[in-house]
């Protein structure tokens, strides 16, 4: 909700540390200051990026580990705010400093098949004025799916539980600003996501 801030410290602890903003005094701010957990790395380094995922959650690397670390609940004041040092498992994955950075530049899938074109997604007209159609893969017609928009700051601006019953969605964007937003289209453990403009 934007009242908290949290920050990393890359050499010396592995300390989560939380910030209140809500009352916009640095003093206050300063004094606000609350370890929330520790995010343990290996030697010397411990906790890298931080970065809000489209859950809702923060997300942070762990230095040559096989799990990263969460924060469930970001707008909750100190350790209420659910952080776990085992967050997520990477499997044979080992993390490093950061996590992604990569804007999408075009419609991706992530998953592990090869992509062809019957499992593409495509949004048209992209640039749009609002009004914009969907296009789904054909794997997913049938299935059950969430589509949620994220804006640039990657603040989720919509969300909305589908059942693909056809090739398309239809989706009013009128309310939007204009600028750039992340579309993603979620089913079982298939991520489809995508770079949409409203001029």
């Amino acid at each position: 909700d934007g009242t908290k801030l949290y920050a990393s410290k890359w050499i010396g602890t592995d300390a989560i540390t939380q910030f209140d903003l809500s009352s916009n005094n640095i003093n206050q701010i300063i004094n606000s200051a609350t370890i929330v957990g520790n995010a343990t790395g290996s030697g010397s380094y411990n906790a890298g990026y931080l970065q809000r995922g489209p859950d809702d959650k923060i997300y942070i690397a762990r230095w040559d580990k096989n799990y990263i670390a969460v924060i469930n609940q970001p707008d909750l004041a100190g350790t209420n705010c659910g952080f776990v040092n085992n967050g997520v498992y990477l499997g044979a994955g080992v993390c490093k400093a950061g996590l992604s950075r990569v804007l999408v530049n075009e419609c991706s899938l992530n998953f592990i098949n090869e992509m062809n074109e019957e499992n593409k997604i495509s949004v048209f007209p992209n640039p749009n004025i609002g009004n914009i159609k969907i296009k789904i893969p054909k794997m997913l017609i049938q299935k059950n799916g969430v589509l949620i928009i994220s804006d640039i700051t990657n603040r989720k601006v919509f969300s909305k539980d589908l059942i693909l019953s056809g090739e398309n969605i239809n989706l009013i964007l009128e309310k939007f600003q204009p600028g750039i937003y992340f579309l993603q289209l979620i089913s079982d453990k298939t991520r489809f996501s995508c770079k949409i403009i409203v001029d």
